[in-house]
């Protein structure tokens, strides 16, 4: 087992495209309960985009700390966190290569001892985002967003 570092590309890019496509995949990226805090607190748009990157930052922190634990012999590293000029559309995600991007990065959140830096409630985030893109793939183009 093996544990790979990706790119704060990767992840910047994937917070860009969660925050500025269509509203079902903007909906299967934050769950319900949130969702309602925010609109219970009479929240903004901006909101939603911040909840959408704070969670793709957390999960590009666990992906490094999973690596260092990995392969880090010292008990020193820095860890990255994404900025708001990493925030940006430099790769062109589809469903297909956001779903396959998520399961590799799911895998690549444990260390090789097995152990998880996420916690499970972005853990069953991420799941639902899979398997709402799964759903989107499976229906192909003809999905109207009805969940």
């Amino acid at each position: 087992m093996s544990v790979i570092l990706y790119e704060k590309e990767n992840f910047g890019s994937m917070a860009y495209h969660l925050t500025h496509t269509t509203q079902d995949l903007r909906d299967l990226a934050i769950p319900y309960h949130e969702k309602l805090e925010l609109q219970r607190f009479k929240c903004k748009p901006q909101d939603e985009d911040n909840n959408i990157i704070c969670w793709v930052d957390r999960l590009f922190i666990a992906n490094q700390l999973a690596f260092h634990q990995t392969y880090t012999r010292t008990n020193k590293f820095e860890i990255e966190t994404l900025d708001d000029k990493d925030i940006r559309p430099t790769l062109n995600w589809d469903n297909k290569k956001l779903y396959d991007w998520l399961n590799r990065l799911d895998y690549n959140l444990y260390s090789n001892g097995g152990r998880s830096f996420i916690s499970e409630d972005d853990h069953k985030r991420l799941k639902n985002l899979t398997s709402g893109l799964a759903r989107r793939i499976i229906e192909g183009p003809s999905h109207c967003g009805s969940f």
